[in-house]
């Protein structure tokens, strides 16, 4: 079977702040991004592999690998996301999609040149199941 025969839309809530209006080239300026899921959701329950991040600009991703998290933290630093030139970044953190909970990443971004940006869209991917059980008749 295909990949998009198990492909799921599942609707999330989000907010980007960038905490300054303006800045000038070059500065780097700090985001905030909230992710909220609905309390009607299961997306606890899928093992999420990633969640990738793009924005208005045309740069590659923020690429979130998930690991697993000691503690339930609400919170993961991106740390610099950088200017854009180049690959997708890649970053790990505790990605936790609980029912009605607010998953919040934060970090700074700065671009080389003017410009208006924006988060466009986020996407995740879940981890595909290796264990395939088949059920075997007694002799």
């Amino acid at each position: 079977m295909h990949d998009d025969a198990y492909r799921q839309n599942f609707q999330v809530s989000t907010d980007v702040t960038f905490f300054e209006e303006q800045t000038s080239v070059g500065g780097q300026t700090p985001f905030q991004l909230r992710i909220t899921t609905p309390l009607s959701t299961c997306l606890h329950l899928l093992p999420t592999a990633f969640l990738r991040i793009y924005f208005s600009d045309n740069r590659e991703p923020i690429i979130l690998n998930r690991i697993a998290a000691d503690e339930d933290s609400p919170s993961i630093s991106l740390g610099d996301v950088g200017d854009g030139q180049g690959e997708a970044i890649q970053r790990e953190g505790g990605l936790k999609f609980n029912p009605g909970g607010t998953q919040v990443l934060y970090g700074t971004v700065y671009s080389l040149s003017a410009i208006e940006l924006k988060v466009t869209s986020i996407d995740a991917k879940a981890k595909r199941s290796t264990n395939r059980s088949r059920s075997r008749g007694l002799h």
